[in-house]
Protein backbone atom coordinates (compact mmCIF):
# COMPACT_ATOMS: atom_id res chain seq x y z
CA UNK A 1 0.00 0.00 0.00
CA UNK A 2 2.78 2.44 0.95
CA UNK A 3 4.46 1.38 -1.95
CA UNK A 4 2.10 2.40 -4.11
CA UNK A 5 1.13 5.51 -3.24
CA UNK A 6 4.78 6.97 -3.37
CA UNK A 7 4.45 5.26 -7.27
CA UNK A 8 1.25 7.47 -7.28
CA UNK A 9 2.88 10.64 -6.27
CA UNK A 10 5.69 10.30 -8.03
CA UNK A 11 3.63 9.91 -11.51
CA UNK A 12 1.43 12.82 -10.31
CA UNK A 13 4.89 15.02 -10.27
CA UNK A 14 5.81 13.43 -13.20
CA UNK A 15 2.70 14.70 -15.04
CA UNK A 16 3.11 18.26 -13.43
CA UNK A 17 6.62 18.32 -14.70
CA UNK A 18 5.64 17.48 -18.38
CA UNK A 19 2.77 20.06 -18.36
CA UNK A 20 5.40 22.50 -17.03
CA UNK A 21 7.42 21.87 -19.70
CA UNK A 22 5.06 22.04 -22.45
CA UNK A 23 4.16 25.09 -21.17
CA UNK A 24 7.68 26.54 -21.39
CA UNK A 25 7.80 25.03 -24.84
CA UNK A 26 4.66 26.83 -26.23
CA UNK A 27 5.90 30.48 -24.34
CA UNK A 28 9.33 30.09 -25.72
CA UNK A 29 8.53 28.98 -29.31
CA UNK A 30 11.47 26.73 -28.96
CA UNK A 31 10.39 23.97 -31.89
CA UNK A 32 9.85 27.45 -33.92
CA UNK A 33 13.39 28.78 -33.18
CA UNK A 34 14.99 24.78 -33.40
CA UNK A 35 13.35 24.97 -36.78
CA UNK A 36 14.62 28.62 -37.89
CA UNK A 37 18.27 27.67 -36.63
CA UNK A 38 18.20 24.49 -39.05
CA UNK A 39 16.97 25.94 -41.71
CA UNK A 40 18.31 29.25 -42.03
CA UNK A 41 22.43 29.96 -42.59
CA UNK A 42 24.72 31.73 -40.39
CA UNK A 43 24.76 34.34 -42.06
CA UNK A 44 20.94 35.02 -42.03
CA UNK A 45 20.93 34.40 -38.57
CA UNK A 46 23.25 37.43 -38.29
CA UNK A 47 21.50 39.42 -40.47
CA UNK A 48 18.46 39.03 -38.82
CA UNK A 49 20.28 39.98 -35.43
CA UNK A 50 22.94 42.81 -36.75
CA UNK A 51 20.64 44.10 -39.22
CA UNK A 52 20.93 44.63 -43.33
CA UNK A 53 21.51 48.61 -43.95
CA UNK A 54 20.44 49.23 -40.30
CA UNK A 55 21.80 48.20 -36.29
CA UNK A 56 25.29 47.11 -37.48
CA UNK A 57 24.41 46.42 -41.33
CA UNK A 58 25.66 43.32 -41.05
CA UNK A 59 23.85 42.06 -43.97
CA UNK A 60 25.02 44.97 -46.60
CA UNK A 61 28.92 44.39 -45.66
CA UNK A 62 28.84 40.92 -45.61
CA UNK A 63 27.05 40.66 -49.41
CA UNK A 64 29.66 43.31 -50.26
CA UNK A 65 32.51 40.91 -49.38
CA UNK A 66 30.85 38.15 -51.06
CA UNK A 67 30.36 39.79 -54.04
CA UNK A 68 33.29 42.35 -54.39
CA UNK A 69 37.24 41.42 -53.83
CA UNK A 70 38.63 43.51 -51.73
CA UNK A 71 42.85 43.80 -51.63
CA UNK A 72 42.56 45.78 -48.86
CA UNK A 73 40.75 46.11 -45.84
CA UNK A 74 37.91 48.80 -46.85
CA UNK A 75 37.87 52.25 -45.35
CA UNK A 76 34.19 52.49 -43.78
CA UNK A 77 32.56 56.29 -42.81
CA UNK A 78 29.57 55.06 -40.38
CA UNK A 79 27.11 58.59 -40.25
CA UNK A 80 25.78 57.01 -36.79
CA UNK A 81 27.49 57.26 -33.87
CA UNK A 82 28.46 53.86 -32.46
CA UNK A 83 31.61 51.82 -33.25
CA UNK A 84 32.77 51.27 -36.19
CA UNK A 85 31.26 48.11 -37.70
CA UNK A 86 34.94 47.00 -39.93
CA UNK A 87 35.24 44.08 -36.95
CA UNK A 88 32.21 42.00 -39.78
CA UNK A 89 34.88 41.55 -42.49
CA UNK A 90 38.40 42.91 -40.70
CA UNK A 91 41.52 40.72 -42.12
CA UNK A 92 44.88 41.54 -39.76
CA UNK A 93 46.64 40.31 -42.53
CA UNK A 94 45.70 43.31 -44.68
CA UNK A 95 45.84 47.22 -44.32
CA UNK A 96 43.85 49.72 -45.10
CA UNK A 97 42.67 51.74 -48.01
CA UNK A 98 43.78 54.97 -47.84
CA UNK A 99 40.17 55.98 -49.56
CA UNK A 100 36.67 55.31 -47.78
CA UNK A 101 34.54 53.33 -50.23
CA UNK A 102 31.39 52.04 -47.68
CA UNK A 103 29.45 54.77 -46.52
CA UNK A 104 26.83 53.78 -44.17
CA UNK A 105 23.96 55.82 -43.17
CA UNK A 106 24.73 58.54 -45.43
CA UNK A 107 23.12 61.70 -46.40
CA UNK A 108 24.21 64.40 -48.56
CA UNK A 109 22.95 67.14 -46.79
CA UNK A 110 23.99 67.78 -43.18
CA UNK A 111 21.84 69.76 -40.17
CA UNK A 112 22.56 70.36 -36.56
CA UNK A 113 19.60 71.54 -34.72
CA UNK A 114 19.77 73.94 -31.38
CA UNK A 115 16.97 73.98 -28.53
CA UNK A 116 16.91 76.92 -26.08
CA UNK A 117 18.56 76.03 -22.36
CA UNK A 118 18.38 79.13 -20.33
CA UNK A 119 20.01 82.13 -22.25
CA UNK A 120 22.07 79.49 -24.59
CA UNK A 121 21.53 76.92 -27.37
CA UNK A 122 22.54 73.50 -27.10
CA UNK A 123 22.67 71.16 -29.91
CA UNK A 124 20.06 68.41 -30.24
CA UNK A 125 21.72 65.72 -32.12
CA UNK A 126 25.97 65.15 -33.03
CA UNK A 127 27.31 65.08 -36.49
CA UNK A 128 30.05 63.37 -37.62
CA UNK A 129 32.14 63.99 -41.30
CA UNK A 130 30.99 67.65 -41.98
CA UNK A 131 33.58 70.08 -42.98
CA UNK A 132 31.68 73.01 -43.16
CA UNK A 133 28.82 75.47 -41.92
CA UNK A 134 26.97 76.48 -44.94
CA UNK A 135 24.52 78.65 -43.03
CA UNK A 136 21.92 79.24 -40.62
CA UNK A 137 18.71 79.06 -40.05
CA UNK A 138 16.29 80.82 -37.03
CA UNK A 139 12.81 79.34 -36.07
CA UNK A 140 11.55 82.45 -34.74
CA UNK A 141 8.45 83.00 -33.66
CA UNK A 142 8.09 86.55 -34.71
CA UNK A 143 10.48 88.93 -37.29
CA UNK A 144 12.76 90.63 -35.10
CA UNK A 145 16.42 92.61 -35.95
CA UNK A 146 19.53 91.50 -34.60
CA UNK A 147 22.76 92.84 -34.72
CA UNK A 148 24.78 91.11 -32.33
CA UNK A 149 28.18 88.60 -32.12
CA UNK A 150 27.48 84.93 -32.19
CA UNK A 151 29.72 82.35 -30.77
CA UNK A 152 29.76 78.54 -31.54
CA UNK A 153 31.59 76.69 -29.09
CA UNK A 154 32.11 72.93 -27.44
CA UNK A 155 33.46 71.89 -23.96
CA UNK A 156 35.80 69.13 -24.41
CA UNK A 157 37.62 67.78 -21.54
CA UNK A 158 36.37 71.35 -19.38
CA UNK A 159 38.35 73.28 -21.74
CA UNK A 160 36.68 75.68 -24.34
CA UNK A 161 36.80 74.77 -27.93
CA UNK A 162 35.95 77.98 -29.90
CA UNK A 163 34.41 76.79 -33.38
CA UNK A 164 33.09 79.93 -35.01
CA UNK A 165 32.11 83.40 -34.57
CA UNK A 166 30.39 86.19 -36.38
CA UNK A 167 28.46 89.04 -36.23
CA UNK A 168 25.22 88.70 -37.98
CA UNK A 169 23.07 92.31 -38.85
CA UNK A 170 19.94 90.92 -40.45
CA UNK A 171 15.74 90.70 -40.12
CA UNK A 172 15.12 87.45 -38.74
CA UNK A 173 12.42 85.56 -40.12
CA UNK A 174 11.88 81.47 -39.89
CA UNK A 175 11.83 81.28 -43.94
CA UNK A 176 15.52 83.34 -43.70
CA UNK A 177 18.59 81.35 -44.63
CA UNK A 178 22.09 83.41 -43.71
CA UNK A 179 24.92 81.78 -45.52
CA UNK A 180 27.84 81.54 -43.58
CA UNK A 181 30.38 79.26 -45.74
CA UNK A 182 32.63 78.49 -42.96
CA UNK A 183 35.07 75.85 -43.60
CA UNK A 184 35.92 73.76 -40.47
CA UNK A 185 35.77 70.23 -39.12
CA UNK A 186 35.47 71.00 -35.36
CA UNK A 187 31.44 70.72 -35.52
CA UNK A 188 31.95 67.08 -35.76
CA UNK A 189 31.45 65.64 -32.63
CA UNK A 190 30.63 62.40 -30.99
CA UNK A 191 29.81 62.95 -27.03
CA UNK A 192 29.87 66.82 -26.73
CA UNK A 193 27.32 69.33 -27.29
CA UNK A 194 28.14 72.12 -29.41
CA UNK A 195 26.61 75.43 -28.18
CA UNK A 196 25.60 78.69 -29.02
CA UNK A 197 25.90 81.95 -27.15
CA UNK A 198 24.61 85.21 -29.39
CA UNK A 199 25.89 87.80 -27.41
CA UNK A 200 24.27 90.53 -24.86
CA UNK A 201 20.68 89.74 -27.06
CA UNK A 202 18.13 91.09 -25.23
CA UNK A 203 15.98 88.25 -23.14
CA UNK A 204 13.23 89.64 -24.81
CA UNK A 205 14.05 89.38 -28.23
CA UNK A 206 15.58 85.61 -26.83
CA UNK A 207 12.12 84.64 -26.48
CA UNK A 208 11.00 84.76 -29.48
CA UNK A 209 13.70 82.23 -30.95
CA UNK A 210 12.26 78.82 -30.68
CA UNK A 211 15.40 76.73 -32.64
CA UNK A 212 18.69 77.59 -34.40
CA UNK A 213 19.73 75.52 -37.04
CA UNK A 214 22.79 74.80 -38.72
CA UNK A 215 23.22 73.54 -42.54
CA UNK A 216 26.12 71.83 -42.96
CA UNK A 217 28.66 70.17 -45.96
CA UNK A 218 29.41 66.71 -46.10
CA UNK A 219 32.93 65.76 -45.75
CA UNK A 220 31.91 63.27 -48.63
CA UNK A 221 30.35 63.96 -52.23
CA UNK A 222 29.77 61.27 -54.87
CA UNK A 223 28.24 61.19 -57.87
CA UNK A 224 25.72 58.31 -59.22
CA UNK A 225 28.51 57.52 -61.52
CA UNK A 226 30.66 56.46 -58.73
CA UNK A 227 27.81 54.22 -56.60
CA UNK A 228 28.39 50.51 -57.73
CA UNK A 229 26.09 49.47 -54.99
CA UNK A 230 23.53 51.07 -53.26
CA UNK A 231 20.61 50.20 -50.59
CA UNK A 232 18.35 52.48 -48.82
CA UNK A 233 21.03 54.71 -47.34
CA UNK A 234 24.12 52.14 -47.88
CA UNK A 235 26.72 52.99 -50.15
CA UNK A 236 29.75 51.08 -51.69
CA UNK A 237 31.69 53.64 -53.90
CA UNK A 238 34.44 53.50 -56.67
Amino acid sequence: MFLKKIKKNNLGVLIIIFLLLLIFIKENNIFKKIYYINSKNFESRMTRVHGFCNKDYYGFIKMLKNKYKFNNNPKIVDYKIQPNPIWIIYNPEKKFDNKPSIFLNYKKNLNLKFSKKNNIFISNNNIQHSNKIKSINFKVSKNFKINHLIKVYKIVDNKKIEIFQKKLSEELNSNKIIDLNFKTEKINSRWENIIIEIQDLEVSKLKLIDQITFNLQNKYIFSDSQVIEKFNNCYYVK
